[in-house]
């Protein structure tokens, strides 16, 4: 027989394991339903539906619909600052020996944390784009905005170290760090439009790897180099 604790140790595992699937059922489907239909159009029906769940056991786990979009776009946002973490690390010990690498860096970076979910990303710049943030809760949309200007000092940093290590030409650093926002963002959102039932759309890959040399260009002032076969593998 299987001692008294052990039972129980057995027992509460798998509870834990029957809760986090649950609750990553539920995610998935409001990253689809979130996707497809908005944010305003989602109702929480909806996605009980697609999770295979009741509309009771969501609020169990998320008390709002909101607290529900926010779960879902913290690990976005937090991977992107996890990024950009370690290029800061990098440039504080002066790893880099150019601007290009640095900048190579930063593109690898977001579209690195890109592909690890690209709907939730999407799902991130529709809701930032169309002005979303305020209907969310006060509460869970300054969390939120705590969450995206914690990236942007991050980044600012990087792009500050950069000018003064001579990794990159001096420049207004909050106008630098939009334009590189900026370039990344469009690109992907270029790509989606042109190939909206494609996963990932045919071009992204290229095109990212373009927009990281014209903006390296830009930024270092040299003309840089063209990119090796390994970066194709971006």
């Amino acid at each position: 027989m299987v001692p008294q604790e052990e039972h129980k140790r057995i027992t509460r595992l798998r509870r834990k394991r029957e809760r986090d699937r649950r609750v990553q059922s539920i995610l998935e489907a409001a990253r689809r339903v979130f996707f497809t239909r908005g944010y305003l159009k989602a109702t929480m029906e909806e996605i009980a539906t697609l999770a295979e769940v009741s509309k009771p056991a969501i609020y169990h786990y998320f008390r709002t619909k909101d607290e529900l979009f926010f779960s879902l776009m913290v690990p976005v946002v937090d991977c992107f600052q996890k990024e950009l973490e370690k290029i800061e690390k990098r440039v504080v010990k002066r790893a880099y020996q150019t601007g290009e690498e640095l900048v190579r860096d930063l593109f690898q970076g977001f579209f690195s944390a890109y592909k690890k979910d690209p709907e939730s990303f999407q799902v991130v710049q529709l809701f930032q784009q169309t002005g979303m943030i305020g209907e969310l809760e006060e509460r869970v949309g300054g969390l939120l905005n705590q969450k995206g200007a914690e990236a942007f000092r991050t980044a600012r940093r990087i792009m500050s170290l950069g000018m003064e290590q001579g990794l990159l030409r001096p420049m207004n650093v909050f106008a630098l760090t939009d334009a590189f926002w900026g370039f990344f963002v469009g690109v992907i959102q270029l790509e989606r439009i042109k190939s909206p039932r494609s996963s990932p759309a045919p071009y992204l890959r290229s095109t990212v790897l373009t927009a990281e040399k014209i903006f390296g260009r830009g930024v270092t002032g040299k003309a840089g180099q063209p990119a090796s076969p390994e970066r194709e593998a971006l």
